[in-house]
């Protein structure tokens, strides 16, 4: 199905901590077998037909040069920085997000473990308009 067709649903991964207890590294950029833990999560999301757009809020200094690894994954990720909050990072990535999405999952890129069983889930939460 081509993103034109796909419906109109979109994720917000939000990925711009600063990493402090990392020593200043960011937390998505940990490599977790062989990739980057940012990479672990954005999978699932990418692979789901009914995701149109993806955005990754990043630190500011990443998302100036995004690393390839991160925009070879395809054309549904696009990058923004992110702000000196939680609530700004998101901010900027939903304003990003493809106009085509009517409804948006927000998601943090330390938390690799979701599913296609989870983030279907999640859409369906989404049907009444409400949250999920």
């Amino acid at each position: 199905m081509s993103q034109a067709t796909r419906p109109g649903f979109g994720v917000v991964i939000a990925a711009a901590g600063s990493g402090e207890r990392l020593g200043g590294r960011p937390k998505a950029f940990v490599e977790l077998l062989g990739a980057p833990l940012l990479s672990h999560v954005l999978r699932p999301f990418l692979a789901h037909e009914n995701i149109r757009s993806a955005v990754v809020a990043l630190p500011p200094a990443e998302a100036q040069t995004p690393p390839a690894w991160l925009t070879g994954l395809g054309p549904l990720v696009r990058v923004v920085a992110g702000g000196d909050t939680r609530m700004r990072s998101v901010h900027s990535a939903l304003e990003a997000v493809d106009r085509g999405v009517h409804r948006v999952l927000v998601h943090d890129a330390a938390r690799v473990l979701v599913t296609r069983e989870i983030i279907d889930r999640c859409l369906e939460g989404t049907r009444d308009g409400e949250g999920a």
